[in-house]
């Protein structure tokens, strides 16, 4: 088993992060900070026969690239990016953009090129198209790193 449990960093070198993880990747029972995980990607686990028997389910072929992505914590914080962003971008679709509307940090016109294929969302409870945005903008903006899986906005 490639995949073998450890314990993760002490408290003090952890302190600052807080787990979004919190229940075993098996059986969904609730983790303890200090939860054994899997050695390449970290998933978590509540104990060993959890984690073979994720393994064997299919853990084996996601390992790696839960791993390249940043592990698990931030593999899945970025899937949820994804998720509430695309359904922030399709909710304003659906109260139904003006043609002429533009993003209010980068100034573009929500149809020019190369941004027309780009999420437009309401970046804040202005009417009309004040409050209007593509996503990427906003990311930038606010320094997040959430869209790509990078850090540093974009």
């Amino acid at each position: 088993l490639e995949s073998s449990l450890s314990a993760p960093p002490s408290h003090a070198t952890n302190a600052a992060h807080t787990m979004i993880l919190t229940q075993c990747a098996a059986c969904a029972k609730p983790l303890a900070y200090d939860a054994p995980r899997c050695v390449r990607c970290h998933t978590r686990y509540c104990d060993a026969a959890c984690q073979h028997e994720h393994w064997a389910n299919g853990h084996k072929k996601k390992c790696k690239k839960i791993q390249r992505a940043g592990g698990a914590e931030q593999f899945h914080a970025d899937a949820k990016f994804k998720e509430a962003a695309d359904a922030a971008v399709a909710a304003c679709a659906a109260e139904g953009v003006p043609q002429d509307a533009e993003c209010f940090i980068c100034g573009c016109s929500i149809n020019s090129m190369p941004r027309s294929s780009e999420g437009i969302v309401r970046g804040c409870a202005c009417r009309g198209t004040m409050g209007l945005a593509h996503l990427s903008c906003l990311v930038r903006q606010g320094g997040g790193g959430g869209e790509g899986g990078g850090g540093g906005g974009g």
